[in-house]
Protein backbone atom coordinates (compact mmCIF):
# COMPACT_ATOMS: atom_id res chain seq x y z
CA UNK A 1 0.00 0.00 0.00
CA UNK A 2 1.00 3.82 -0.88
CA UNK A 3 -0.54 6.96 -1.32
CA UNK A 4 0.10 9.29 -3.70
CA UNK A 5 -0.83 12.86 -3.22
CA UNK A 6 -0.64 13.81 -7.15
CA UNK A 7 0.64 17.20 -8.54
CA UNK A 8 0.80 20.22 -6.05
CA UNK A 9 2.42 23.69 -6.83
CA UNK A 10 5.90 24.36 -5.65
CA UNK A 11 5.19 26.83 -2.42
CA UNK A 12 1.28 25.57 -1.54
CA UNK A 13 0.30 22.40 0.60
CA UNK A 14 -2.41 19.97 -0.48
CA UNK A 15 -5.33 19.05 1.41
CA UNK A 16 -4.32 16.83 4.63
CA UNK A 17 -4.63 13.50 3.83
CA UNK A 18 -5.98 11.44 7.14
CA UNK A 19 -4.15 7.45 7.90
CA UNK A 20 -5.47 5.48 10.39
CA UNK A 21 -3.69 3.43 12.64
CA UNK A 22 -5.57 0.70 14.68
CA UNK A 23 -4.65 -2.42 16.80
CA UNK A 24 -5.31 -5.05 15.13
CA UNK A 25 -4.61 -7.25 18.57
CA UNK A 26 -5.29 -8.06 22.10
CA UNK A 27 -3.06 -6.09 23.56
CA UNK A 28 -2.57 -2.00 24.12
CA UNK A 29 -0.63 -0.35 21.67
CA UNK A 30 1.25 2.42 22.70
CA UNK A 31 2.53 4.79 20.39
CA UNK A 32 4.36 8.68 21.35
CA UNK A 33 4.96 11.29 18.81
CA UNK A 34 8.23 10.38 18.29
CA UNK A 35 7.37 6.65 17.06
CA UNK A 36 5.72 8.47 14.26
CA UNK A 37 7.68 10.33 11.50
CA UNK A 38 8.31 11.01 8.13
CA UNK A 39 11.31 9.93 6.74
CA UNK A 40 13.55 9.58 3.56
CA UNK A 41 15.38 12.25 1.12
CA UNK A 42 12.67 14.09 0.36
CA UNK A 43 10.86 14.17 4.14
CA UNK A 44 10.96 17.78 4.37
CA UNK A 45 8.02 18.11 1.33
CA UNK A 46 5.27 16.16 3.56
CA UNK A 47 4.06 17.76 6.90
CA UNK A 48 2.64 15.31 9.37
CA UNK A 49 0.19 16.51 11.80
CA UNK A 50 1.37 14.02 14.57
CA UNK A 51 -0.58 12.78 18.02
CA UNK A 52 -0.38 15.09 20.83
CA UNK A 53 1.05 13.22 22.89
CA UNK A 54 1.54 9.34 24.12
CA UNK A 55 -1.13 7.15 24.05
CA UNK A 56 -2.21 3.88 24.34
CA UNK A 57 -4.82 2.13 21.60
CA UNK A 58 -6.83 -0.98 23.11
CA UNK A 59 -7.80 -3.60 21.13
CA UNK A 60 -9.29 -3.07 17.67
CA UNK A 61 -9.29 0.98 18.78
CA UNK A 62 -7.64 3.55 16.49
CA UNK A 63 -6.49 6.50 16.18
CA UNK A 64 -5.10 8.91 13.31
CA UNK A 65 -2.57 11.54 12.18
CA UNK A 66 -2.97 14.04 9.17
CA UNK A 67 -0.56 14.52 6.10
CA UNK A 68 -0.51 17.12 3.15
CA UNK A 69 2.61 17.35 0.51
CA UNK A 70 4.30 20.91 0.12
CA UNK A 71 6.88 20.61 -2.31
CA UNK A 72 9.71 22.90 -1.97
CA UNK A 73 11.24 22.24 -5.26
CA UNK A 74 9.73 20.85 -9.00
CA UNK A 75 9.92 17.17 -9.65
CA UNK A 76 8.83 13.88 -8.26
CA UNK A 77 9.00 13.70 -4.73
CA UNK A 78 8.90 9.97 -2.32
CA UNK A 79 8.96 9.63 1.52
CA UNK A 80 8.01 7.52 3.76
CA UNK A 81 5.17 7.22 6.57
CA UNK A 82 7.38 5.54 9.46
CA UNK A 83 5.40 4.03 12.46
CA UNK A 84 7.67 2.15 15.48
CA UNK A 85 5.04 0.37 17.88
CA UNK A 86 5.62 -1.88 20.72
CA UNK A 87 4.71 -5.16 18.97
CA UNK A 88 7.07 -7.56 20.41
CA UNK A 89 6.33 -6.09 24.06
CA UNK A 90 2.87 -6.51 23.47
CA UNK A 91 2.26 -10.32 21.97
CA UNK A 92 -0.04 -9.93 18.91
CA UNK A 93 -0.77 -5.86 19.26
CA UNK A 94 -0.28 -3.96 15.44
CA UNK A 95 -0.45 -1.03 13.84
CA UNK A 96 -0.52 -1.03 9.86
CA UNK A 97 -2.28 -1.05 7.11
CA UNK A 98 -2.32 -3.58 4.80
CA UNK A 99 0.26 -4.28 2.56
CA UNK A 100 3.04 -2.33 4.50
CA UNK A 101 6.52 -3.40 4.59
CA UNK A 102 7.86 -4.03 8.13
CA UNK A 103 10.57 -5.08 10.21
CA UNK A 104 11.63 -5.86 13.73
CA UNK A 105 14.40 -4.20 15.50
CA UNK A 106 15.15 -4.06 19.59
CA UNK A 107 11.94 -5.45 20.39
CA UNK A 108 9.50 -3.24 18.60
CA UNK A 109 8.03 -3.46 14.89
CA UNK A 110 8.81 -0.47 12.43
CA UNK A 111 5.94 -0.15 9.94
CA UNK A 112 6.62 1.90 6.06
CA UNK A 113 4.09 3.18 3.86
CA UNK A 114 5.72 5.21 0.96
CA UNK A 115 4.55 8.64 -0.01
CA UNK A 116 4.49 10.81 -3.16
CA UNK A 117 3.85 13.75 -4.69
CA UNK A 118 5.26 15.90 -7.86
CA UNK A 119 5.88 19.12 -7.35
CA UNK A 120 5.11 21.81 -10.49
CA UNK A 121 6.64 25.23 -10.80
CA UNK A 122 4.28 26.99 -13.53
CA UNK A 123 5.73 28.79 -16.35
CA UNK A 124 5.13 32.45 -16.41
CA UNK A 125 3.57 33.62 -19.77
CA UNK A 126 3.58 37.72 -21.14
CA UNK A 127 1.26 38.94 -22.21
CA UNK A 128 -1.11 38.82 -24.67
CA UNK A 129 -1.70 35.34 -24.31
CA UNK A 130 -3.68 32.74 -26.51
CA UNK A 131 -5.28 28.73 -25.79
CA UNK A 132 -7.01 26.93 -27.97
CA UNK A 133 -6.25 23.80 -26.66
CA UNK A 134 -5.15 22.50 -30.15
CA UNK A 135 -3.05 19.85 -30.62
CA UNK A 136 -2.99 17.91 -27.16
CA UNK A 137 -4.09 14.73 -26.96
CA UNK A 138 -7.86 13.77 -25.38
CA UNK A 139 -7.99 14.29 -21.68
CA UNK A 140 -4.60 16.46 -21.68
CA UNK A 141 -3.55 19.83 -20.35
CA UNK A 142 -1.48 22.37 -22.19
CA UNK A 143 2.41 22.80 -20.90
CA UNK A 144 1.89 24.52 -17.49
CA UNK A 145 -2.01 24.26 -17.00
CA UNK A 146 -2.91 21.67 -13.82
CA UNK A 147 -6.26 20.79 -12.34
CA UNK A 148 -7.21 19.21 -9.00
CA UNK A 149 -8.77 16.67 -9.68
CA UNK A 150 -9.29 14.42 -12.96
CA UNK A 151 -12.82 15.51 -14.20
CA UNK A 152 -11.04 18.36 -16.57
CA UNK A 153 -9.44 17.58 -19.97
CA UNK A 154 -9.19 18.31 -23.23
CA UNK A 155 -12.06 16.84 -25.58
CA UNK A 156 -12.53 16.55 -29.51
CA UNK A 157 -15.87 18.65 -29.10
CA UNK A 158 -16.71 22.22 -29.81
CA UNK A 159 -19.86 22.60 -27.77
CA UNK A 160 -18.59 26.06 -26.83
CA UNK A 161 -18.90 27.66 -30.13
CA UNK A 162 -14.98 27.22 -31.13
CA UNK A 163 -13.51 24.56 -33.11
CA UNK A 164 -12.51 21.56 -31.43
CA UNK A 165 -10.89 20.69 -29.01
CA UNK A 166 -12.13 22.11 -26.36
CA UNK A 167 -11.47 21.77 -22.23
CA UNK A 168 -14.16 20.52 -20.75
CA UNK A 169 -15.22 19.38 -17.38
CA UNK A 170 -17.28 16.06 -16.90
CA UNK A 171 -19.10 15.22 -13.77
CA UNK A 172 -17.77 12.03 -13.53
CA UNK A 173 -16.18 11.01 -11.15
CA UNK A 174 -18.82 12.60 -8.75
CA UNK A 175 -16.75 14.95 -5.74
CA UNK A 176 -18.10 17.10 -3.32
CA UNK A 177 -14.72 19.56 -3.59
CA UNK A 178 -13.65 22.92 -5.68
CA UNK A 179 -12.38 21.34 -9.23
CA UNK A 180 -9.99 23.53 -10.39
CA UNK A 181 -8.56 24.46 -13.48
CA UNK A 182 -5.68 26.21 -12.95
CA UNK A 183 -3.72 28.48 -16.02
CA UNK A 184 -0.13 29.50 -16.04
CA UNK A 185 1.33 32.10 -14.08
CA UNK A 186 0.93 35.43 -16.11
CA UNK A 187 3.38 38.24 -16.06
CA UNK A 188 1.54 41.86 -15.42
CA UNK A 189 4.12 44.43 -15.09
CA UNK A 190 3.41 47.28 -16.73
CA UNK A 191 -0.44 46.53 -17.29
CA UNK A 192 -3.07 48.63 -14.93
CA UNK A 193 -6.01 46.51 -16.91
CA UNK A 194 -6.27 43.00 -17.74
CA UNK A 195 -9.31 41.38 -20.01
CA UNK A 196 -9.79 37.89 -19.71
CA UNK A 197 -12.24 36.14 -22.00
CA UNK A 198 -13.43 32.85 -23.06
CA UNK A 199 -15.98 30.81 -24.94
CA UNK A 200 -18.29 28.51 -22.69
CA UNK A 201 -21.51 26.42 -22.56
CA UNK A 202 -22.81 24.93 -19.10
CA UNK A 203 -24.84 21.59 -19.67
CA UNK A 204 -26.63 19.44 -17.00
CA UNK A 205 -26.97 15.87 -17.22
CA UNK A 206 -30.76 15.98 -17.80
CA UNK A 207 -30.62 18.92 -20.12
CA UNK A 208 -29.03 22.59 -21.09
CA UNK A 209 -29.31 25.17 -17.94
Amino acid sequence: LSHDFGTVVTGFASDQQTFTITNLGVGYLTLSPSDIQITGENAANFILTNLSGTISIGASESVTINISFAPQSSGFKEAFLQIDDNLELVRNSSARRAGERNHHTNNREIHSLPLSGKGFTPVTHSLPYYEDFDGLIVDGLPEGWITTHANWGVQSTNYAGEAAPEMVFDWNPVVDDYCLLLSPHFNTTGHDEILISFNHQLSYISGNY
